[in-house]
């Protein structure tokens, strides 16, 4: 038979206790951790031809979003939009999107639909290119 171990009492963990500033901060990065959604700029010309603009680098990615392109909080997104939108030499209607995606073992899923060039205005989700995670077996058939 197993013995069941007693929690230790708070008062002897010798912590001091958090000021409501401090709780506050540390619900809030909890939240942010447990959600998946995050979010991404996108510049859409069809389903199959998408970029994704990734701030490490300042480059765009052709069909492919990467933990590199998610930004936690859609505020930040949009400012980060709205500045390169403000950079372009030739104005058009077509502006960058900030679009929700949820984070996914597999990759991401979007949420919001993108609209691009010519779409509805119900909007799509893009095709996304996946990383293809068999095995290479061919490499190995010759020998």
């Amino acid at each position: 038979m197993k013995k069941k171990r007693k929690p230790m009492p708070v008062d002897s963990l010798e912590f001091p206790p958090l000021s409501k500033k401090d709780a506050a901060e540390l619900k809030r990065s909890f939240a942010d951790f447990a959600d998946p959604k995050r979010y991404v700029i996108v510049s859409a010309f069809s389903r199959k031809f998408c970029l994704y603009y990734r701030p490490a680098d300042g480059d765009f990615i052709m069909n492919e979003v990467t933990p590199e392109t998610l930004f936690k909080r859609k505020a930040e997104a949009q400012a980060i939009a709205k500045l390169l939108d403000g950079k372009r030499k030739i104005r058009s209607k077509y502006r960058l999107q900030v679009t929700a995606v949820r984070k996914t073992k597999d990759g991401v899923r979007f949420i919001e639909p993108v609209r691009g060039f010519g779409s509805s205005k119900k909007g799509w989700r893009p095709i996304l290119r996946r990383k293809d995670k068999r095995p290479n077996t061919t490499a190995n058939a010759g020998k």
